[in-house]
């Protein structure tokens, strides 16, 4: 038998979102989105990992639904993963990929996106195309 060693975070993600939520404020906000997408990344796998395969770490089914060196965001790997399980018949059915949770849950990404990769920091002003405006806005965070 082998032992295996592993990482569990989401509720941790969750527990530091759920935090900084209740703070309130911009610094908080920022904060909060890159914990709650955290979340959810790491939801995505504990959930995959221990409920769906039940920690079946030697099969190799991991590595089928989470490939190695395969840098993907969680918009995309969350589509791959869901819809590869329903394919394989190892759950029955997948979310619908336009219903408002989805679409509110990828503008989220797209806010942690901005705070990660500096877009945040980006100015704003009358006339700019959108793909030059800053995302998350200024208002977006004091929300």
């Amino acid at each position: 038998m082998d032992l295996w060693k592993y990482g569990t975070y989401a509720a941790s993600w969750l527990t530091d979102a759920q935090k900084e939520a209740k703070v309130g404020g911009e610094d908080a906000m920022r904060r909060e989105i890159v914990f709650a997408v955290c979340a959810a990344e790491s939801y995505l796998s504990e959930w995959v990992r221990d409920e769906v395969l039940k920690s079946d770490f030697g099969s190799r089914r991991l590595n089928h639904y989470f490939p190695v060196k395969k840098n993907i965001g969680i918009v995309d790997r969350g589509r791959y993963v869901i819809e590869h399980l329903n394919e394989d018949g190892t759950i029955s059915g997948q979310p619908d990929w336009v219903n408002p949770f989805w679409l509110e849950f990828t503008k989220l990404v797209d806010f942690r996106n901005g705070l990660v990769h500096g877009r945040a920091s980006r100015p704003d002003t009358e006339g700019l195309k959108p793909n030059e405006k800053p995302e998350p806005t200024v208002e977006d965070l004091q929300n």
